[in-house]
């Protein structure tokens, strides 16, 4: 049996029996929730199943609408003549709240193909951890940077005004100077707990199993909030104020094995060739840490960076050990809470909107990809634009 598309859905919960009855203009009118039985509550899964027996994409979403509160009460117009206009709701859910499910805040997590490339790369055994063509870089940049440092204490203490130019400078110089040296620094400092944990990477690696990986990609969270008519009759008009915090986590998990074809799967190599292979990988004299190194030296390319993940891609097909990826899977849970309050209502009901929420699990297993997009400008990246913008216009 070929592979193929499936959902399922069912009911998590049953809608309660509840009605909205009365008389509109002499007229009988009575509004019951939905019908026993109906789905309150919706859950879905979409997946494939078939042969060959593979992990594929998978999609559950699931809403649990069982905090939400009822509306109850008796209402009639005063000015109306008795027993023409009047309602009685009774256990009775807003016909918004019936009908429209929770829904997620858009949230700027990259695609799930990208973030199968940001596993792939850092889960590489062949990645390196230390750079030498930066440590080298940033050496070399330290006199100009303490020369530059130094003038701008002396036009400070001698109460020379600062001009913008100047704190953008120094704004620049932290973010690609100090903060890179700074880095390096504590990465050598810790070159042997790194060379220490890449030895056991690389001797799960040469196992039966495999190297298994776990790894986290990213937490993002959003709150907004608005005004939702939740029940519109002429009798029972709700307002109610909708307030929404969604969360997104991403992990991704992926199994490295040894290329059949470069070792036979009974060999185990010494354990001293294993240590000097993971010193070798770990500080960066590769294939892929010269690549690193000679990326980070390029001008602007840290700019290609915010726009497209080229590096990360390439990083992640990085072969000095022969190994590849099997099993890679990118996971996104996302969490949706609505909390609600009565913003106004006729006299004489009761009601307490409660909450609900809406989660939704996805699986992508894919292939890693290689894409450009529009930079998402956080704090961070706009103060450097900002900065960059200062050092370069004209006086």
């Amino acid at each position: 049996m070929a592979r193929e598309l499936r959902t399922r859905a069912y009911s998590a919960h049953e809608c309660p029996s509840g009605q909205l009855v009365g008389v509109l203009n002499g007229v009988p009118f009575n509004f019951p929730n939905l019908p026993a039985g109906h789905g309150f509550g919706l859950a879905t899964c979409s997946d494939s199943h078939g042969r060959p027996t593979v992990d594929s994409d998978l999609r559950i979403d699931h809403q649990d609408p069982s905090n939400l509160g009822f509306v109850n009460g008796q209402y009639e117009e005063s000015n109306a003549v008795p027993g023409y206009r009047e309602a009685t709701a009774s256990n009775m859910l807003p016909e918004f709240l019936r009908n429209s499910p929770a829904t997620h805040i858009s949230l700027p997590l990259p695609p799930a193909g990208d973030a199968m490339t940001t596993l792939l790369a850092r889960t590489n055994p062949s990645r390196p951890q230390v750079v030498p063509l930066s440590i080298v870089q940033d050496i070399a940049d330290l006199p100009k940077m303490l020369k530059e440092a130094g003038d701008f204490l002396k036009r400070r203490g001698r109460k020379i005004p600062i001009t913008a130019r100047d704190v953008a400078n120094q704004h620049l110089a932290f973010k690609f100077g100090w903060l890179p040296l700074i880095n390096d620094i504590h990465e050598l400092l810790n070159v042997n707990q790194y060379v220490d944990r890449r030895v056991g990477e690389i001797k799960r690696l040469y196992t039966a199993p495999g190297l298994k990986r776990r790894i986290k990609l990213g937490r993002v969270s959003d709150t907004d909030s608005d005004q939702v008519v939740v029940n519109s009759d002429s009798l029972c008009f709700i307002v109610a104020r909708r307030s929404r915090t969604t969360t997104a986590n991403r992990w991704g998990t992926v199994r490295w094995r040894i290329v059949p074809e470069a070792s036979p799967s009974w060999y185990r190599p010494e354990h001293a060739f294993i240590f000097q292979e993971a010193r070798r990988l770990v500080t960066g004299f590769s294939v892929e840490g010269l690549f690193e190194g000679a990326w980070d030296l390029l001008p602007w390319s840290f700019l290609i960076d915010w726009g497209t993940n080229a590096s990360e891609y390439i990083a992640s097909q990085g072969s000095s050990i022969p190994a590849l990826p099997s099993n890679a899977s990118v996971m996104t849970a996302t969490t949706t809470i609505e909390r609600w309050s009565v913003v106004s209502m006729p006299k004489g009901y009761t009601y307490e909107p409660g909450s609900r929420v809406a989660t939704t699990k996805e699986r992508y297993c894919g292939s890693a990809t290689i894409s450009a997009h529009i930079p998402f400008l956080d704090m961070s990246r706009l103060s450097v634009l900002g900065s960059l913008f200062v050092q370069r216009m004209k006086r």
